[in-house]
């Protein structure tokens, strides 16, 4: 059977015996099926590393009921907590590694080989442990399996009423806001971070 094209939409088409279910077309892939009332597939949009490798990413601007619902719990957990201050509203568009590496545009695959790939071809070097953290660096949660779950960008360093510096980091929370914290308060407190810093690079041609 013919399948028939929505205007504006060539990439989609429907069977004329079921016209409210949609299909893809546009690839090879099987075809997904786009049923109203339910959420949109997320698509992907082009993010390169600087060697001009492909991030793997998606994109989706819906949220679902028990995202808000997590959502809620954030803000009643740390509403007390001096060290979280939230700042943008929540939204699906991007995850943490969208904010840290793709400027919001996308929710960035966060599987270790995927931010290695990222760290090592945009040139960041882990510091050491003697080496002062400073705005600007990348902070890296690693969970106890060596699984990295989250990532930020240093926002500022403050000092403790101790006199130590105390990195903020500006990140996002899942699916949640934009929050600026203390690197060892909020969602991810369980975790081991580890910091990175961009560095002019020998191999690429990122700095010229």
């Amino acid at each position: 059977m013919a399948l028939k094209s929505p205007a504006g939409r060539p990439e989609l088409a429907y069977n004329a015996q079921a016209p409210k279910i949609w299909y893809t077309t546009r690839s090879m892939s099987p075809p997904t099926i786009l049923i109203p009332g339910q959420p949109t597939p997320p698509k992907s949009v082009p993010i390169y590393t600087a060697r001009g490798n492909a991030i793997p990413n998606c994109q989706s601007d819906e949220l679902t009921g028990l995202n808000w619902k997590d959502i809620r719990q954030l803000y009643k957990d740390n509403t007390n907590n001096a060290t979280v201050h939230f700042l943008a509203e929540s939204c699906a568009r991007y995850n943490c590694h969208g904010l840290t590496f793709g400027s919001r545009r996308a929710e960035i695959d966060g599987e270790n080989s995927t931010i290695s790939m990222i760290l090592n071809e945009d040139c960041f070097v882990a510091l050491k442990t003697s080496e002062p953290v400073q705005p600007g660096d990348i902070a890296i949660y690693y969970d106890e399996d060596g699984d990295i779950q989250h990532s930020g960008i240093v926002a500022e360093i403050r000092v403790s009423t101790f006199g130590a510096p105390v990195p903020f980091v500006w990140s996002k929370w899942g699916k949640g806001p934009e929050v600026v914290h203390s690197a060892n308060s909020g969602e991810y407190n369980s975790c081991s971070i580890v910091f990175y810093r961009k560095r002019r690079c020998t191999n690429c041609r990122c700095h010229i």
